[in-house]
């Protein structure tokens, strides 16, 4: 069974245990991903609806900035390399936002930590 996303909630939906400098946000409903919202040192003095109206705060700032995200694809040139290799990190990146495989029946080598 798939897990659902934490929800707006409100406190008879929810448990709000405590551990650490933690108020750990459980949902009553089954199936429903737990949140671990870091309150720090100050943990002591919060009240649980403080803790799930931070909570609710938080999920309505990600659902607005899920609203205004836009995706610009960069797509490489065809003929051009469609990833790198940096040395320094030792591995293979795309250069754009989209890679597409294409098939060829010419034999690749490795050579020096490159494709050729």
């Amino acid at each position: 069974m798939r897990v659902k996303k934490p929800y707006i909630a409100t406190l008879d939906q929810v448990k709000i245990p405590r551990q650490d400098e933690y108020g750990i946000i459980e949902y009553i409903e089954p199936n429903v991903s737990t949140a671990r919202l870091k309150i720090g040192p100050r943990m002591q003095g919060v009240s649980d609806q403080q803790i799930l109206d931070q909570h609710n705060r938080l999920l309505r700032v990600q659902h607005q900035m899920a609203l205004e995200y836009e995706h610009f694809a960069i797509e490489v040139p065809p003929g051009l390399p469609q990833i790198e290799y940096h040395e320094l990190v030792n591995q293979w990146t795309p250069r754009g936002g989209i890679t597409a495989l294409r098939h060829r029946r010419r034999r690749t080598r490795w050579r020096g930590g490159h494709l050729h």
